[in-house]
Protein backbone atom coordinates (compact mmCIF):
# COMPACT_ATOMS: atom_id res chain seq x y z
CA UNK A 1 0.00 0.00 0.00
CA UNK A 2 1.32 3.44 -0.92
CA UNK A 3 1.92 5.67 2.09
CA UNK A 4 0.62 9.06 1.03
CA UNK A 5 1.13 12.50 2.57
CA UNK A 6 -1.10 15.55 2.13
CA UNK A 7 -2.26 18.58 4.10
CA UNK A 8 -5.86 19.10 5.11
CA UNK A 9 -7.71 21.06 2.40
CA UNK A 10 -9.75 22.82 5.07
CA UNK A 11 -6.58 24.24 6.64
CA UNK A 12 -3.98 24.37 3.87
CA UNK A 13 -4.11 25.54 0.27
CA UNK A 14 -1.81 22.75 -0.92
CA UNK A 15 -4.34 20.23 0.35
CA UNK A 16 -7.10 21.94 -1.61
CA UNK A 17 -4.96 22.00 -4.75
CA UNK A 18 -4.24 18.30 -4.23
CA UNK A 19 -7.86 17.21 -4.20
CA UNK A 20 -8.60 19.53 -7.12
CA UNK A 21 -5.94 17.80 -9.22
CA UNK A 22 -7.31 14.49 -7.99
CA UNK A 23 -10.66 15.32 -9.59
CA UNK A 24 -9.09 16.49 -12.83
CA UNK A 25 -6.97 13.34 -12.94
CA UNK A 26 -9.99 11.09 -12.53
CA UNK A 27 -11.85 12.71 -15.40
CA UNK A 28 -8.71 13.17 -17.53
CA UNK A 29 -9.66 16.79 -18.07
CA UNK A 30 -7.82 20.08 -17.77
CA UNK A 31 -10.67 22.51 -17.19
CA UNK A 32 -14.39 22.78 -16.60
CA UNK A 33 -14.95 20.63 -13.50
CA UNK A 34 -18.60 20.55 -12.42
CA UNK A 35 -20.41 19.94 -9.16
CA UNK A 36 -22.09 16.92 -10.75
CA UNK A 37 -18.71 15.36 -11.46
CA UNK A 38 -17.64 15.82 -7.85
CA UNK A 39 -20.84 14.13 -6.63
CA UNK A 40 -20.42 11.15 -8.96
CA UNK A 41 -20.32 7.85 -7.00
CA UNK A 42 -17.48 6.58 -9.20
CA UNK A 43 -15.37 9.64 -8.47
CA UNK A 44 -16.17 9.58 -4.76
CA UNK A 45 -15.02 5.97 -4.54
CA UNK A 46 -11.72 6.92 -6.21
CA UNK A 47 -11.50 10.00 -4.01
CA UNK A 48 -11.92 7.90 -0.86
CA UNK A 49 -9.35 5.34 -1.98
CA UNK A 50 -6.68 8.00 -2.49
CA UNK A 51 -7.48 10.11 0.55
CA UNK A 52 -7.76 6.98 2.64
CA UNK A 53 -4.10 6.24 1.87
CA UNK A 54 -2.93 9.39 3.68
CA UNK A 55 -0.79 8.34 6.63
CA UNK A 56 -1.55 11.50 8.58
CA UNK A 57 -2.87 14.79 7.25
CA UNK A 58 -0.92 17.99 7.84
CA UNK A 59 -2.01 21.49 8.78
CA UNK A 60 0.65 23.69 7.17
CA UNK A 61 2.57 22.72 4.02
CA UNK A 62 6.04 23.80 5.13
CA UNK A 63 6.02 22.53 8.70
CA UNK A 64 4.23 19.32 7.64
CA UNK A 65 6.93 18.50 5.09
CA UNK A 66 9.76 19.29 7.49
CA UNK A 67 8.41 18.08 10.84
CA UNK A 68 6.29 15.14 9.72
CA UNK A 69 7.23 13.77 6.30
CA UNK A 70 11.00 14.33 6.39
CA UNK A 71 11.23 13.55 10.10
CA UNK A 72 9.52 10.15 9.73
CA UNK A 73 10.90 9.50 6.26
CA UNK A 74 10.19 6.56 3.95
CA UNK A 75 9.13 4.35 6.83
CA UNK A 76 5.95 6.43 7.02
CA UNK A 77 5.70 8.17 3.63
CA UNK A 78 6.33 7.15 0.04
CA UNK A 79 5.00 10.26 -1.65
CA UNK A 80 3.50 13.60 -0.68
CA UNK A 81 1.87 16.46 -2.55
CA UNK A 82 3.28 19.88 -1.80
CA UNK A 83 4.74 23.00 -3.38
CA UNK A 84 7.78 22.75 -5.62
CA UNK A 85 9.64 25.45 -3.72
CA UNK A 86 9.34 23.52 -0.45
CA UNK A 87 10.78 20.38 -2.00
CA UNK A 88 13.74 22.30 -3.41
CA UNK A 89 14.52 24.24 -0.24
CA UNK A 90 14.14 21.19 2.05
CA UNK A 91 16.56 18.96 0.13
CA UNK A 92 19.44 19.50 2.55
CA UNK A 93 17.22 18.74 5.53
CA UNK A 94 16.05 15.49 3.92
CA UNK A 95 19.60 14.38 3.17
CA UNK A 96 20.83 15.30 6.64
CA UNK A 97 17.98 13.50 8.38
CA UNK A 98 17.24 10.55 6.09
CA UNK A 99 20.42 10.20 4.04
CA UNK A 100 18.54 10.64 0.77
CA UNK A 101 17.04 13.56 -1.15
CA UNK A 102 13.43 14.38 -1.85
CA UNK A 103 12.73 13.46 -5.47
CA UNK A 104 10.38 15.94 -7.17
CA UNK A 105 7.77 14.34 -9.40
CA UNK A 106 5.65 16.40 -11.76
CA UNK A 107 2.26 14.82 -12.50
CA UNK A 108 0.64 14.91 -15.91
CA UNK A 109 -1.37 17.97 -14.85
CA UNK A 110 -0.32 20.71 -12.45
CA UNK A 111 -1.64 23.87 -10.83
CA UNK A 112 0.50 26.97 -10.37
CA UNK A 113 -0.09 28.65 -7.04
CA UNK A 114 0.63 32.21 -8.06
CA UNK A 115 0.50 35.43 -6.09
CA UNK A 116 -1.80 37.96 -7.79
CA UNK A 117 -1.17 41.66 -7.33
CA UNK A 118 -4.20 43.93 -7.67
CA UNK A 119 -4.32 47.71 -7.95
CA UNK A 120 -7.76 48.89 -6.96
CA UNK A 121 -9.66 51.48 -8.91
CA UNK A 122 -12.50 53.22 -7.15
CA UNK A 123 -13.64 56.35 -5.40
CA UNK A 124 -11.89 55.24 -2.22
CA UNK A 125 -8.46 55.03 -3.92
CA UNK A 126 -6.66 58.22 -4.91
CA UNK A 127 -4.05 58.61 -7.64
CA UNK A 128 -1.19 58.85 -5.15
CA UNK A 129 -2.13 55.51 -3.61
CA UNK A 130 -2.40 53.92 -7.03
CA UNK A 131 1.01 55.28 -8.00
CA UNK A 132 2.50 53.86 -4.81
CA UNK A 133 0.95 50.47 -5.56
CA UNK A 134 2.37 50.50 -9.09
CA UNK A 135 5.81 51.42 -7.76
CA UNK A 136 5.65 48.53 -5.30
CA UNK A 137 4.56 46.15 -8.06
CA UNK A 138 7.45 47.27 -10.25
CA UNK A 139 9.80 46.77 -7.31
CA UNK A 140 8.62 43.19 -6.81
CA UNK A 141 8.96 42.39 -10.51
CA UNK A 142 12.42 43.92 -10.86
CA UNK A 143 15.29 41.57 -11.63
CA UNK A 144 16.95 42.03 -8.23
CA UNK A 145 13.89 40.93 -6.27
CA UNK A 146 13.03 38.15 -8.71
CA UNK A 147 16.53 36.69 -8.33
CA UNK A 148 16.21 36.87 -4.56
CA UNK A 149 12.95 34.92 -4.84
CA UNK A 150 14.84 32.16 -6.66
CA UNK A 151 16.68 31.39 -3.43
CA UNK A 152 13.34 30.51 -1.82
CA UNK A 153 12.52 28.19 -4.72
CA UNK A 154 10.00 30.47 -6.44
CA UNK A 155 9.88 30.60 -10.22
CA UNK A 156 10.42 34.09 -11.65
CA UNK A 157 7.80 35.97 -13.62
CA UNK A 158 10.30 38.49 -15.00
CA UNK A 159 11.30 37.19 -18.47
CA UNK A 160 14.89 38.34 -17.91
CA UNK A 161 15.30 36.04 -14.91
CA UNK A 162 15.61 32.27 -15.33
CA UNK A 163 15.65 29.36 -12.93
CA UNK A 164 19.10 28.43 -14.23
CA UNK A 165 20.62 31.83 -13.38
CA UNK A 166 23.80 31.68 -11.34
CA UNK A 167 22.52 33.11 -8.07
CA UNK A 168 24.08 32.13 -4.76
CA UNK A 169 21.79 29.67 -3.02
CA UNK A 170 19.58 29.07 -6.07
CA UNK A 171 18.01 25.64 -5.35
CA UNK A 172 17.08 25.11 -8.99
CA UNK A 173 20.73 24.44 -9.84
CA UNK A 174 23.48 22.39 -8.23
CA UNK A 175 21.18 19.65 -6.97
CA UNK A 176 21.93 15.93 -7.03
CA UNK A 177 21.81 14.34 -10.52
CA UNK A 178 18.87 12.27 -9.22
CA UNK A 179 16.80 15.43 -8.88
CA UNK A 180 15.15 16.35 -12.16
CA UNK A 181 13.55 19.80 -12.25
CA UNK A 182 11.17 20.70 -15.07
CA UNK A 183 12.18 23.77 -17.05
CA UNK A 184 8.51 24.71 -17.42
CA UNK A 185 5.50 23.34 -15.60
CA UNK A 186 2.98 22.21 -18.19
CA UNK A 187 0.17 21.48 -18.75
CA UNK A 188 -1.74 23.53 -16.20
CA UNK A 189 -5.21 22.90 -14.83
CA UNK A 190 -7.81 25.63 -14.71
CA UNK A 191 -8.82 26.69 -11.21
CA UNK A 192 -12.43 25.49 -10.79
CA UNK A 193 -15.36 27.70 -9.86
CA UNK A 194 -16.30 28.46 -6.29
CA UNK A 195 -19.24 26.04 -6.33
CA UNK A 196 -16.95 23.18 -7.35
CA UNK A 197 -14.41 24.06 -4.66
CA UNK A 198 -17.18 24.19 -2.07
CA UNK A 199 -18.42 20.74 -3.14
CA UNK A 200 -14.91 19.27 -3.01
CA UNK A 201 -14.50 20.67 0.49
CA UNK A 202 -17.87 19.29 1.56
CA UNK A 203 -17.12 15.80 0.29
CA UNK A 204 -13.72 15.81 1.96
CA UNK A 205 -15.08 17.15 5.24
CA UNK A 206 -17.92 14.61 5.30
CA UNK A 207 -15.35 11.81 5.16
CA UNK A 208 -12.18 13.14 6.76
CA UNK A 209 -13.12 15.95 9.14
CA UNK A 210 -11.95 13.82 12.07
CA UNK A 211 -9.06 12.09 10.29
CA UNK A 212 -5.70 11.67 11.99
CA UNK A 213 -3.84 14.97 11.69
CA UNK A 214 -0.25 15.90 12.43
CA UNK A 215 0.35 18.78 14.87
CA UNK A 216 2.32 20.49 12.07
Amino acid sequence: MVKFGQTRPDQSNSGLLSITLLAYSFYKEQRGLTVGQIRSPAFLQYFSEVQGAVTQFGRSSGTYLENEVILKGPAAYDITTTYENLVLTQEKGAIDRQGQPLLPFYPGLNIVSDHPFAIFQGSWVNTEEQAAAKAFRDFLLAETQQRRALVSGFRPTNPNVHITDKVAGNPFVGQSPDIQIEGQIQPLAQAPGGDVIAELMKQWSDRYRDASTSPS
